[in-house]
């Protein structure tokens, strides 16, 4: 990988990191964003998959260490893992997944597409860990889950919000950033 593709892979760690860190509206992240830009710009693609878990990883643990501690009364110390965590890896997981199969060719329709899939599959996977889990709200039946996917609806809206927006910049950036690069290094042979 080159190194200005580092700095571009780097940058949008950050941002999906931040977005998940700095006060921001419930699920308006740029995490399926990294996932999807993963996929279409990363010529390894485990990496696509990698890198927004290990972002989640690390940021979970600040969060869940911060912000969100009063949900673990129960334990003490750090908060390294939950299980609920798993659920939210798969979501992100499938993205990357979906996102390769939908980003062989980068346009405005394949990432628009990719835009609004995938916050339906984290959706979708993330609402069943929800349901299935332990510390749950739901009964364990069809009406249970359901109730739990109409109970996440605000989430998912605000999740495909975020990762139009966050899919726009990126993919956005990341082509202009390619064009100013190919001019830069064009004007410089001359």
């Amino acid at each position: 990988m080159k190194q200005q593709n580092y700095i571009v892979v780097g940058f949008a760690v950050l941002v999906a990191a931040l977005s998940r860190i700095i006060p921001h509206p419930d699920n308006f992240t740029a995490t399926e964003s990294l996932a999807l830009f993963g996929a279409a710009y990363l010529t390894r693609k485990q990496y696509a998959v990698l890198l927004p878990i290990i972002m989640m990883f690390l940021t979970d643990f600040v969060i869940n260490n911060t912000i969100a501690r009063s949900y673990f009364s129960q334990e003490t110390g750090l908060i390294w893992f939950n299980g609920y965590m798993l659920y939210g890896w798969l979501g992100i997981a499938l993205t990357a997944l979906a996102g390769t199969i939908m980003l062989k060719n980068i346009n405005v329709l394949s990432v628009g597409a990719a835009s609004v899939s995938a916050p339906l599959i984290f959706f979708l996977v993330t609402n069943f860990g929800v349901w299935v889990g332990s510390q749950t709200l739901y009964p364990k039946s069809l009406e249970g889950l359901i109730a739990c996917y109409v109970a996440g609806i605000p989430f998912l809206k605000s999740s495909l919000l975020s990762t139009v927006f966050f899919s726009a910049l990126l993919f956005t950036s990341f082509e202009f950033a390619k064009k100013f690069i190919i001019n830069a290094s064009l004007s410089a042979e001359k």
